[in-house]
């Protein structure tokens, strides 16, 4: 129930308030354009009007009231977003009409000797229609700008989805691994209590807790070091030899420098389990189980082995492509996409499962 609560939790926050403004984006390519149209004024008034050298602090007026209007328009373009696109439209040509209005009026009293011959109607109607593919230019901008924001904020927001999506099938796969293993070791225990195999039930519940602290007390991580991983399967196992002390023997294989190789937490458990269940279980020689792992070609080879001593019938050794070998190839895919992969082989006496990934080793490595 916590780990729904969890991941429900994280769902909604996904959704929540965005961490991405237009504002600042768009005070920069505000700033820019602005600047530049002051600059290019600037230099051209200065070649033409009287009084040229106070040019440059008349035009900061009206370019400040450009500044000003241009926020303006940005918190309007944000108000607007949820609206429909053809309302946006007419925002955008509403602005690009009207806003140069007050605009050249100012510039008309910041600079009267600008075409003094002309009427005062016709230097407003022309400076309106130069201002107009200013603030025209203004607008889609800022619209640019707040596209590139929210498809940065939905991407974001799909990247997380995404992430949750996967961090939540990995959970659920890992609680899949040993869905009955409990049920026959406390059988197992019941058994030599029963048998009044007092030190033997001691010694399987010493090993039994001991490998429920490695697998519940462990963080949410879903890779740990090989050598862990290897920990887990030999508590495991020393707990199923108390179930088959006459019939089971175990060899691991890892060389030293893999032992911080990174796998996935329990991902050796159904391969495990497979042996105990198909040939430990259901024959009455010796089994021999083999854990190793090798380096090649900058892949990690896992391979999970077992030999028996004598041949069971068809009967009694049915396949073992089930929910445990299933369960591998979706962690490896959801983990690793198309870089890992899982083989299987029926041997003669035997079974063999092999598992590619990538190799990389932990941090503290």
């Amino acid at each position: 129930m916590m780990l729904l609560n969890d991941y429900a939790s994280a769902f909604r926050s996904v959704g929540g308030p965005s961490r991405y403004s237009i504002w600042r984006p768009s005070i920069a390519a505000i700033l820019a354009v602005w600047l530049f149209h002051y600059l290019s004024l600037t230099l051209a008034g200065s070649m033409v009007l009287s009084n040229a050298e106070l040019v440059p602090l008349r035009r900061l007026i009206p370019v400040g009231a450009g500044i000003v209007v241009s926020l303006g328009v940005v918190a309007l373009v944000d108000l607007a977003w949820d609206r429909p696109i053809w309302l946006r439209g007419l925002m955008v040509l509403a602005v690009a009409w009207l806003a140069p209005i007050p605009y050249a009026l100012l510039n008309l009293a910041v600079f009267p000797e600008l075409s003094p011959d002309q009427p005062a109607f016709q230097r407003l109607v022309g400076m309106w229609t130069g201002f107009s593919h200013l603030f025209f230019a203004i607008t889609i901008a800022i619209l640019t700008v707040q596209y590139s924001v929210k498809l940065r904020e939905r991407q974001d927001r799909f990247d997380r989805i995404t992430r949750l999506v996967r961090e939540a099938e990995l959970q659920a796969l890992r609680y899949q691994v040993n869905p009955h293993f409990l049920f026959n070791a406390l059988n197992s225990v019941a058994s030599l209590l029963s048998d009044r195999n007092l030190d033997e039930a001691e010694r399987m519940v010493e090993n039994l807790a001991e490998y429920y602290q490695r697998v519940l007390a462990a963080g949410p991580e879903h890779e740990v070091p090989l050598r862990d991983e290897i920990e887990a399967q030999e508590s495991y196992l020393a707990i199923e030899k108390v179930r088959f002390p006459d019939r089971l023997d175990v060899q691991v294989k890892a060389p030293p420098e893999l032992a911080y190789a990174l796998v996935p937490k329990l991902i050796l458990q159904p391969l495990v389990e497979n042996v105990i269940k198909h040939s430990a279980g259901r024959s009455t020689g010796r089994v021999l189980i083999e854990i190793e792992a090798r380096a090649d070609n900058g892949d990690l080879l896992l391979q999970v082995q077992d030999t028996r001593s004598e041949d069971l019938s068809p009967r009694t050794a049915p396949s073992r492509n089930g929910a445990g070998l299933h369960n591998i190839e979706a962690r490896l895919r959801a983990l690793h996409e198309d870089a890992a992969s899982l083989s299987a082989q029926a041997l003669p006496m035997g079974f063999r499962v092999v598992i590619r990934l990538p190799l990389r080793m932990a941090p503290s490595a």
